[in-house]
């Protein structure tokens, strides 16, 4: 439920005039970068480093055909009831901002498109749904919202573990050209500062949030998609001209991304390992906010995808290696062996083993597993959002309830945390 994709911007007119070539080149599935080295002798020589992804977008590739194949799937998830979160992270000036710019157009139409919803959903309206906009944005430990003149805001965790952001404005939308005034808006008051690589570098990482109820599962957790740009990484070389404020912005900036990665990673581990990992997702404000993206114990489906924004100019051939081995440390390989079955584990679970299951412990017998899990595995089933659960549940009988098929789908749920805690 992690991926991770490339994208490689055109080199710049002012690149161009200083005669920089282009340092990174997309083939299929791998970023290949171009290193120059000089041997002690003063020789000079190029290296190659491969870096893989789910996919690598050249210059080339324009923003529609990137949101069609990595993001729009995600706005579907979102309706469905998941937790469903995209980052743009690079070096500032690579072009994050400009990629999550676009998917934040795409996805406010994609919101209000009633063809796209009911291949998501069929037989679902735009009356079934309600769609909520908070935007705001962090550095270091503080926040501020961007849909209220950069009020201050809190996030916390409140006495049942959910995360709340105190003092943000939630807008209800109703329309596209809604949705998108209120985002332009919001990225205007976005805190930047001119650095050496870029004169409106940003300093934070932005969140666009998009709460979504279903007013049709009246049970079912709000789906969310997060799009998430973060402030822009910086090398020693980029920073050391800095003042006293921006090295320290700066180092807060690089913190909190390293701490992004380890959440990400260790989560990964945490699925396939048997030992326990730690998820160290207090140590930064914006992977506490995401809380429920990184934590085992959480009921959430959820789906992550990382770009890795860089710039093909040679100038910059450092930090775009920095960028690719972050990103790839995010990129752990399924294990081969798969664990055991345990009929304490349902993430373990075969579909026969899983079939049995909901034939035992379906409320009076009702749920049927050829409409629940004709296919799926535990592990599958595990990731289904529940607002989908509980659908497929009232289709199988009608006198089942939304309320029936929750408590069903946290049964389900207790076993698999109980395993795992």
């Amino acid at each position: 439920d992690i991926s991770v994709y490339v994208r490689a911007r055109p080199l710049l007119p002012h690149e161009l005039e200083r005669g920089l070539a282009a340092s990174v080149f997309a083939e299929d599935r791998t970023a290949s970068v171009h290193v120059p080295q000089t041997t002690v002798r003063g020789e000079s020589s190029v290296q190659v480093q491969e870096f893989k992804a789910d996919n690598v977008y050249g210059p080339d590739s324009c923003n529609d055909t990137i949101y069609e194949q990595a993001v729009r799937k995600l706005v579907g998830f979102a309706l469905k009831g998941g937790l469903a979160t995209v980052f743009a992270y690079g070096q500032t000036g690579s072009g994050k901002t400009f990629t999550l710019t676009a998917f934040e157009a795409s996805v406010s139409k994609d919101l209000f498109d009633l063809e796209l919803l009911q291949q998501w959903i069929p037989g679902a309206s735009h009356d079934d749904f309600e769609i909520h906009l908070s935007f705001f944005e962090i550095l270091g430990k503080n926040a501020v919202d961007l849909l209220s003149e950069r009020a201050p805001v809190k996030i916390l965790e409140d006495h049942f573990r959910a995360i709340q952001v105190l003092g943000a404005r939630e807008v209800h939308v109703r329309s596209t050209n809604e949705l998108q005034q209120l985002i332009q808006s919001a990225v205007q008051l976005r805190r930047t500062e001119e650095t050496s690589k870029n004169a409106t570098s940003s300093r934070s990482h932005a969140i666009c949030r998009l709460r979504i109820v279903n007013k049709s599962v009246s049970e079912a957790e709000d789906g969310v998609l997060y799009l998430i740009d973060l402030a822009g990484s910086e090398s020693h070389g980029d920073s050391k001209y800095h003042d006293k404020e921006r090295m320290k912005e700066t180092r807060e900036i690089n913190t909190s991304l390293s701490v992004l990665k380890d959440c990400i990673r260790n989560r990964v581990l945490a699925i396939y390992s048997d030992k326990f990992v730690h998820i160290p997702y207090r140590n930064s404000k914006i992977t506490h906010l995401l809380k429920d993206t990184f934590e085992i114990s959480s009921m959430r489906a959820t789906q992550t995808v990382v770009f890795a924004n860089v710039s093909p100019s040679s100038d910059d051939v450092s930090q775009t290696v920095n960028t690719l081995r972050y990103v790839g440390a995010l990129r752990i390989p399924v294990p081969k062996l798969q664990p055991a079955p345990n009929p304490a584990d349902p993430s373990t679970w075969s579909n026969a083993t899983l079939s049995q299951w909901v034939r035992e412990k379906s409320p009076k017998s009702l749920v049927r597993p050829e409409i629940l899990c004709p296919t799926e595995s535990g592990r599958q089933l595990l990731r289904v959002p529940e607002s989908e659960f509980i659908q497929r549940c009232k289709q199988c009988d009608p006198k089942i309830t939304d309320r029936a098929a929750h408590l069903f789908y946290i049964e389900l749920w207790k076993l698999m945390v109980d395993a795992r805690t």
